[in-house]
């Protein structure tokens, strides 16, 4: 079987050691949770804000919802990464919010897990964040291979994978 070609398609080695939102009408409990939007049809949730890709967590049983939240190539630094709960899909938080907590997040797309980190896709660099609390974990920039639009992450028996659309806006 042929390897991945370079079609930006870059290899990152894995280094072991290394309030509520009044435009969707939901509210947020104490928790940060925020709930579907009263009169929202059941099963619908809400308080995504262009969501582009999502990754199951099987052993948190949580989906994580990439929310690019404006221009896809732009780096404007107000991302997010919302965490829904599989058993009750109208309960989602922020597990990471770009700009706070000492984050950067631009227009997270595509996402992978490795152990408790969280690879995401971002503009022209792989985010790492801690699927748990959502603290950063560092990045890798893909600035000097000239990435423009890193689309998807997966994780292969050596290493993680990252597609490059090459487009840009």
């Amino acid at each position: 079987m042929r390897r991945p070609s370079l079609l930006l398609c870059l290899s990152l080695p894995i280094v072991a050691a290394c309030g509520g939102d009044a435009e969707s009408g939901s509210a947020t409990d104490t928790t940060g949770a925020t709930t579907a939007a009263a009169g929202a049809p059941a099963g619908e949730t809400t308080g995504f804000d262009t969501p582009e890709s999502v990754r199951y967590d099987g052993e948190l049983d949580v989906f994580y919802v990439a929310n690019i939240n404006g221009n896809p190539s732009q780096a404007d630094n107000n991302g997010y990464i919302a965490r829904v709960r599989a058993d009750s899909t109208g309960v989602v938080s922020r597990l990471v919010q770009g700009g706070q907590n000492g984050a950067t997040l631009n227009a997270p797309k595509g996402m992978a897990l490795v152990g408790d980190t969280l690879f995401v896709a971002d503009i022209d660099h792989v985010r790492k964040f801690n699927r748990r609390t959502g603290a950063p974990l560092g990045s890798v920039s893909f600035t000097s291979q000239r990435a423009t639009f890193l689309n998807d992450v997966a994780v292969g028996p050596d290493g993680v994978y990252i597609t490059d659309t090459g487009i840009a806006f």
